[in-house]
Formats: structure tokens, sequence, C-alpha cells
């Protein structure tokens, strides 16, 4: 619940989820303490895939550690996708998420796919 009201505080747009009423006066507040935003677009990963080992057996805090950008949108429950973005110096593809909020998730696809097309 905690992460799903700072993502609220983020976003211009209120979740559907929501169950505090936002009176204008709170919302003028808020406009004025932080700029919010639709979408968050960042990496889905903090480095290339990482190698497998000869024995197939990957660190499982690695595998942790590369995943972890991923998290706090699934953790609040958010519609997120990963894009392709490019290849990184050592060849392997690089991607990154897009994060909208509760119940935009038809308008993230829309946003997703202009990205995709300029990318």
């Amino acid at each position: 619940m905690l992460i799903r009201d700072d993502f609220d505080r983020v976003f211009a747009s209120p979740s559907v989820l929501s169950t505090k009423e936002r009176s204008s006066d709170n919302e003028k507040q808020r406009a004025s303490s932080f700029v919010t935003v639709d979408f968050l677009f960042h990496a889905s990963a903090i480095r290339s895939a990482p190698l497998l080992e000869e024995a197939g057996a990957v660190d499982s805090l690695d595998s942790y550690v590369q995943d972890i950008l991923t998290v706090p949108a699934s953790l609040a429950g958010l519609p997120a996708i990963s894009l392709p973005t490019g290849h990184c110096n050592d060849g392997w593809p690089l991607g990154a998420s897009l994060v909208g909020q509760w119940g935009a998730d038809h308008k993230l696809l829309r946003v997703a796919k202009a990205i995709e097309d300029v990318l």
C-alpha cells in the first residue's frame, strides 16, 4: 500500500483504485510542491545481461540485483512494459521500462508503440 501511495503522488492522474478523495485544494497544493508525470521511463536493468557460468548456474544475488528496477512497479501492481532500446558496448541488448498509473494500460501501450516507432 505504501509503495502504491508513493506512485500515486508521482503520477498526474489518480489511480482508479484510489479510495482517497482529491479535492481541488489538495491538487493545487500537490502541483506546487513537485512535478508530476504521466509515465515513468527508466532502465529495465542495471547492466546488460550477465553471462551464464559454464555449469549453467547464475549467482542468485546477481540475478536479483539485475532485476531490482522492475520490482517497485510490480509490487504496486502498475502496468509496465519493457522496450528494446539498443545494444551495450558488449553487444548485448538493452531495454527500458515504461510504467503507467493503475488503469492506464491502453494509454501505456499507445505510448510504448510511439517510443518503439522512434527507436
